[in-house]
């Protein structure tokens, strides 16, 4: 790479070339080692820097799709460990809380400002808590198997519809916001 009077560095069209050979390989699953040692980096943590230049750059189309990708993947882990969480499993909840904080962090969820993050980190202490309670809960009931196995599709449809409840709620406000912008705008 070259410097340019900003003192920034200007990847050549060969650095970019490698950049999205990795990412294409990581996309398709790659490991960071084997994409060193195909792509032909120093080792996997070279690799992983490659990567993470090319997904700030504007190779969108591969970036987009890698981060859809990994998106698809966290969501089938969100719906393997849902239910048991839900259902007391506290090694599932852990997993769930982690998996919803890699899906900010994969999604620029967590802003530098440090507000979003701390609402995050508070919505999913909160989550924790209350999953904590629930399981507690469900212990001290000594339900059946068939009655835990009923909480695994029930909380869920429950948690849906109160969800499903403030979505309204903020579109409610939304509503009677742009309703006052017209009134004003009179």
């Amino acid at each position: 790479m070259a410097r340019n009077p900003n003192q920034r560095f200007i990847p050549t069209a060969e650095t970019i070339e490698k950049e999205r050979r990795a990412l294409e390989l990581r996309r398709a699953g790659v490991t960071f080692d084997v994409i060193a040692e195909k792509v032909g980096y120093a080792d996997r943590s070279v690799a992983k820097k490659a990567i993470d230049r090319a997904l700030r750059r504007t190779l969108q189309p591969a970036a987009d799709g890698l981060r859809e990708l990994q998106g698809d993947r966290y969501d089938r882990l969100l719906t393997a460990f849902w239910p048991k969480a839900l259902g007391g499993d506290y090694h599932a909840a852990d997993r769930v809380l982690k998996t919803m904080a890699a899906i900010n962090e994969l999604f620029g969820l967590r802003h530098s400002d440090g507000i979003a993050e701390r609402q995050t980190r508070m919505a999913e202490e909160q989550a924790a808590q209350v999953l904590g309670v629930l399981g507690r809960v469900f212990d001290r009931l000594n339900l059946t198997p068939e009655q835990r196995a009923l909480l695994g599709r029930v909380v869920p449809e429950e948690l849906a519809a109160v969800a499903a409840l403030e979505a309204d709620a903020v579109l409610d406000v939304e509503v009677l916001d742009e309703g006052q912008d017209d009134e004003g705008d009179s």
